[in-house]
């Protein structure tokens, strides 16, 4: 397994400021919700949040479902350390994992797996190895829900989203931006829907829905 990443904003020493900058960041948007809405959780399902951080969405998903089994991953130690330290004091049962997304090695299948702002950070090939991996752990009638950045379809956009690629790197954000996911996605699942788009100050986000039927 591949042991290089990028961390969660960028830099490893600030990586212990994220979870409180995250959680401040999404509840003031409608990004979270959204995500969590196209989830569509039901009781008894296999969930799998890839890239999870600091596992407050894997936290909030187990208070929401007792009965869901959840397994949160991610490659950078540090914040699994973070992860660990949340599901322990929030006292639910989720089991924290090491993971690289370009090269995953969990079993299937999973009801519901789901990646959030995690995927722009992974070169092209990590990407699609992450898809295709996907779309083999997903069981059948499964869905795979993907927040990150997305199309940039104005230059306000474009602009806006620069801001992001100075501070992320410009090698993996830019096929975001140029439409990368909206047009690699179907080449790995059935049924692909965008059902959330909103413009930020760094760049739109967007939220896909991918169903294996």
């Amino acid at each position: 397994m591949s042991q290089h990443f990028i961390p969660a904003l960028k830099y490893p020493i600030l990586t212990r400021f994220y979870d409180h900058l995250a959680e401040w960041y999404f509840q003031r948007g409608t990004f979270r919700p959204n995500l969590i809405d196209a989830l569509d959780l039901q009781a008894g399902q296999r969930v799998l949040d890839l890239g999870c951080g600091p596992a407050r969405l894997a936290i909030l998903h187990k208070r929401a479902h007792r009965s869901l089994e959840v397994t949160a991953a991610d490659c950078d130690p540090e914040m699994l350390f973070i992860a660990e330290r949340n599901v322990r004091k929030a006292k639910v049962d989720v089991q924290v994992v090491k993971q690289d997304l370009g090269h995953l090695t969990l079993k299937g299948p999973y009801d519901r797996i789901y990646s959030a702002l995690v995927f722009h950070h992974l070169t092209v090939q990590s990407k699609k190895r992450a898809l295709k991996k996907i779309s083999e752990l997903l069981a059948p009638g499964g869905r795979f829900v993907l927040g990150d950045f997305c199309q940039s379809e104005r230059l306000k956009e474009r602009m806006q989203f620069l801001r992001l690629q100075f501070f992320d790197g410009f090698k993996t954000t830019s096929p975001h931006a140029e439409g990368w996911l909206e047009r690699n996605l179907p080449l790995y699942f059935k049924h692909v829907e965008r059902i959330h788009k909103v413009s930020t100050f760094v760049g739109p986000m967007g939220v896909f829905v991918c169903r294996k039927l």
